[in-house]
């Protein structure tokens, strides 16, 4: 059996200790090594993001500059005379595609024996639709009913009403009747009817069935 004292004796397992202790301590400085790697990298993301912030942020502004500088110059007067020349190039298009023969034909199939065209008025109204203003002379307001009926029957004409109605010495009934007319579907009409279309109103002869 070993005896003696082993406070005076050399531990025998020195360089296994020593071998932990330069591990522990590689390990530690790898580990602070990575650390300070990724503070680095998250700094540097950090300053990258900062700066494109920034930029945005300077565009953003010019543009609303720029902005305000094109809202400021802009003169309303000039933006509602090119509205309304737009808006009149589209009804001089829309006259151009208009048919008074169509047209004419369509009212000759739905007008009654007693009643009378005196005046057709094509216009459009602010949303662009088509309008025609129809003066006519009745006997009986049961005549002017049946033509406004026959009218709206074609599918051509739609929201028809009497606008005005005044009884004449020879005790017939004057009428203004409106509604919106939908133009045929097609390229353009011939050069007589679209020189006629662009007169208005137009006077026609009398038309009875």
């Amino acid at each position: 059996m070993l005896t003696g004292n082993l406070a005076t004796r050399p531990f025998y397992n020195e360089r296994l200790v020593r071998g932990a202790l330069v591990v522990a301590l590689a390990a530690a400085v790898l580990w602070t090594a990575l650390n300070v790697t990724t503070l680095v990298s998250l700094s540097q993301q950090s300053a990258m993001l900062s700066d494109r912030i920034r930029s945005e942020g300077l565009r953003a502004a010019g543009a609303r500059t720029e902005a305000d500088t094109v809202r400021r110059g802009l003169n309303v007067a000039d933006l509602k005379r090119v509205s309304g020349a737009a808006a009149e190039a589209n009804a001089l298009i829309e006259r151009r595609t208009f048919s008074w023969t169509g047209l004419f034909n369509l009212l000759e199939t739905t007008l009654p024996p007693d009643v009378r065209l005196v005046e057709v008025q094509p216009q459009t109204d602010q949303g662009g639709r088509f309008v025609l203003s129809l003066t006519v002379v009745s006997r009986r307001i049961d005549d002017l009913d049946e033509f406004m009926r026959g009218l709206e029957a074609t599918g051509a004409f739609s929201g028809v009403v009497s606008r005005s109605d005044e009884a004449l010495e020879d005790g017939t009934i004057a009428s203004t009747l409106q509604g919106y007319y939908a133009l045929p579907a097609r390229a353009a009409a011939p050069a007589s009817e679209a020189s006629n279309a662009s007169a208005a109103p137009v006077r026609t002869p009398e038309v009875t069935r």
